[in-house]
């Protein structure tokens, strides 16, 4: 799913000048070095502290181009020209409130863009075991979106029909790779911060049999079906146009 994701999102910003980027939940770091390569710069926050140290060792080559923070709080609202939050919303109960609390740190006119899986109908014991709360229809996140101030939404479906094929291989192999009682043994937040720096053993052998170049006319076959629904996973973009506030008056007497 990740090489379907990244250039699902390399094709939704592929016109976007380089400019500085807040990207929460960096993971790995994987999607940052591509942004990164392209002449952006930026800061990447994650949730786990092993994981903020592996994004400093994975981003170094980078050298002052990008900064991983630990507190949110020491940024000033209103700097970054994008945010990005990939594979990040689901993790989250009240995904609304925290995406809400991120934008607030784009300019106005900025750039908004998130993936995150596509379809309840199609949430799983796979999903609550990496700290999943929900998969997403494309109505939900357009209204998300919107919510916080995000104006003329775009959403592409990821994912077909590798990640369709894909996720059900992943299903199988769970059955007789996954140890028991997985979800039970950890809390959510534990397992949302793992899930960004690790892969099931079922996704590991999966992948091993599925290279960049064996996977690349997959790959270029899936953007002929960005404008449906039969993906795996949506990546969504907006421009971050809040309403402007509007001045208390006093009563006519």
């Amino acid at each position: 799913m990740f090489m379907l994701r990244r250039d699902c999102v390399a094709r939704a910003s592929s016109t976007w000048p380089p400019g500085r980027f807040l990207e929460i939940g960096a993971g790995t770091g994987a999607l940052t070095k591509a942004f990164l390569a392209r002449g952006f710069t930026g800061v990447c926050y994650d949730l786990g502290e092993a994981n903020r140290r592996l994004l400093r060792t994975n981003l170094a080559q980078f050298d002052t181009a990008i900064e991983v923070v630990d507190e949110l709080t020491t940024l000033e609202p209103e700097t970054f020209d994008y945010l990005f939050a990939f594979e990040v919303l689901e993790h989250i109960e009240a995904d609304a409130e925290a995406l809400g609390s991120w934008v607030r740190f784009v300019k106005r006119g900025g750039r908004i863009v998130v993936s995150v899986p596509a379809h309840n109908r199609k949430f799983n014991d796979e999903d609550r075991a990496v700290g999943h709360y929900r998969r997403y229809e494309r109505c939900q996140l357009e209204q998300l979106l919107e919510a916080v101030g995000c104006a003329t939404p775009r959403i592409l479906s990821y994912g077909f029909p590798l990640a369709v094929l894909t996720r059900r291989g992943n299903q199988l192999l769970s059955r007789f790779t996954s140890p028991p009682g997985v979800v039970e043994k950890s809390t959510q937040e534990t397992l949302s911060i793992r899930s960004g720096v690790e892969r099931s053993l079922a996704s590991i052998r999966l992948s091993s049999f599925l290279t960049r170049r064996t996977l690349a006319p997959l790959i270029v076959l899936q953007r002929a079906f960005f404008g449906t629904d039969w993906g795996d996973g949506y990546v969504a973009e907006a421009f971050y146009r809040p309403q402007p506030r509007q001045r208390a008056t006093k009563p006519l007497s």
